[in-house]
């Protein structure tokens, strides 16, 4: 990602030679609420674990999911990912603020 502002600031490139952002995050079920980005207490003591990597078109990457001793249902896992999906948004946004994109 440096490269890409120093090439810009050089004059060398005019836009961005990063084709499509993508971050990862965790979220997990931790005494029954929703968490995004756990610490390591809260991973583990969670009883549902899931890390995402997820473009900024939304398509994803990875997505590795736990139930920690438990199943989990289908709008569990889906409410978390539009979870991680927020947090993934705001991390971008962070990284295209960082190369002043």
């Amino acid at each position: 990602m440096g490269v890409d502002r120093w090439l810009r600031r050089k004059g060398i490139i005019e836009g961005s030679i990063i084709g499509d952002f993508q971050a990862a995050i965790s979220v997990g079920i931790s005494g029954g609420e929703r968490l995004l980005d756990l610490s390591y207490q809260e991973d583990s003591k969670a009883s549902l674990d899931m890390n995402v990597v997820m473009t900024e078109k939304g398509d994803l990457t990875e997505i590795q999911a736990s139930g920690e001793g438990i199943s989990f249902s289908r709008d569990d896992f889906n409410r978390l990912l539009d979870l991680a999906g927020k947090g993934i948004e705001r991390l971008i946004k962070l990284q295209k603020e960082v190369l002043e994109i």
